[in-house]
């Protein structure tokens, strides 16, 4: 109600929303020419930036990156030959589907089922994307709904 008031700015009343503070970050903070790749950063609404957006909860871009090339590093020149300069990764979204599973969706209190398919496809995805963010990026911004972009070195 704040903002429909007119007591708060539609910036202040944005921060509050999981996606608006990267969105605005990549657009304030990265140069114009930015190609962006979005890993479980499904709310691409603001963004005004080029982008390879991740459509789903499997973070299909990503692992079509994976099966694509036989190592990290060819990974990492397939992104940069794509024009990819950063990568948006909403870890979140890894833990929420491992919670979640899709059979109990839109049950959100179900217990981590470590031996689910989504499980193991969330841990296959967050590991690799772990090991490929500590050789080939540097994190250039992480808030607290678990949002973290990268700039690839």
């Amino acid at each position: 109600m704040s903002f429909e008031r007119g007591d708060i700015s539609r910036i202040e009343y944005m921060q509050d929303v999981y996606y608006y503070a990267p969105a605005y970050f990549i657009n304030h903070a990265t140069p114009e020419g930015s190609r962006v790749l979005m890993i479980g950063a499904e709310a691409s609404y603001d963004l005004q930036r080029d982008y390879v957006a991740d459509v789903n909860w499997d973070s299909t871009e990503w692992r079509r990156l994976l099966v694509r090339n036989r190592s990290l590093e060819e990974l990492d020149a397939d992104l940069k030959s794509r024009g990819v300069t950063h990568v948006w990764v909403a870890y979140g979204l890894f833990t929420f589907v491992a919670e979640m599973g899709r059979e109990n969706y839109p049950n959100v209190s179900g217990p981590i089922r470590a031996s689910g398919p989504d499980y193991q496809a969330q841990l296959t995805n967050w590991s690799t994307l772990d090991t490929y963010s500590t050789r080939f990026l540097e994190a250039i911004y992480n808030d607290q709904f678990g949002n973290i972009v990268y700039r690839i070195r």
